[in-house]
């Protein structure tokens, strides 16, 4: 523990998820989890994981409902899903498309893009979703 100026203390703490994190009061200042900064063909989430701009201000996360939410610094919704699958994942499947999968397999929710096996998944430093391949932009949010 470290003291701090304005009264709060700064501690180093194990997270639930194994990472460390420099804490002072309520906020991490620093964390030694990775950022996953873009989806690549059979990569998935889950339940609160998400993809972060490079600039880490904007957040594509998923909840524990399996619905998708893109965030912007503030946590102001720039665009979200309906999709219900409690226990599931989000995968980029191998073909392009982005499916939201309950526990079971059902797909809750896709981008109906197959065809395009060699696309990635981003969030732009603009606060848009971006999926995209060797061709150019498959499927965006605006």
């Amino acid at each position: 523990m470290v003291g701090d100026p304005g009264g709060l203390s700064t501690n180093l703490e194990l997270e639930s998820d194994g990472a460390l994190a420099l804490v002072s009061g309520t906020s991490a200042m620093w964390t030694s989890r990775t950022t996953l900064n873009a989806m690549r063909p059979g990569t998935s989430l889950l339940a609160g994981w998400y993809v972060s701009s490079p600039n880490l201000r904007c957040r594509l996360t998923m909840s524990v409902g399996g619905a998708l939410r893109l965030v912007a610094a503030g946590n102001v919704t720039l665009w979200w899903n309906d999709a219900r699958s409690s226990g599931g994942r989000t995968v980029l499947e191998p073909s392009g498309d982005l499916r939201t999968v309950t526990a079971a397999g059902a797909v809750a929710w896709s981008t109906a893009t197959s065809g395009h096996p060699r696309d990635v998944l981003a969030v732009t430093d603009h606060g848009t979703l971006r999926l995209a391949g060797p061709g150019g932009v498959i499927w965006a949010t605006q």
